[in-house]
């Protein structure tokens, strides 16, 4: 919508233009979901106490991402 290029900034940054421009909800706290992604994704495999909480807190925050998902949709 701004018609500048944002792959070479940070993705905090993209973030932020696209809350600006009414894609994401700031009350959703996307930086913390998206914080979850990456405990996902860098997870301890030899830990699977530690699993199962980053699971049970992405579960926790499931309303929120699929809200965020459905804005940045619309």
């Amino acid at each position: 919508m701004e018609e500048e290029e944002i792959k070479d900034r940070s993705r905090k940054d993209q973030r932020l233009l696209v809350e600006k421009l009414g894609a994401l909800r700031p009350h959703l706290g996307f930086a913390t979901l998206a914080e979850l992604r990456n405990r996902v994704a860098h997870h301890d495999p030899d830990d699977p106490g530690r699993q199962a909480a980053i699971r049970n807190a992405v579960f926790a925050r499931m309303g929120d991402l699929l809200e965020a998902h459905d804005g940045i949709l619309a």
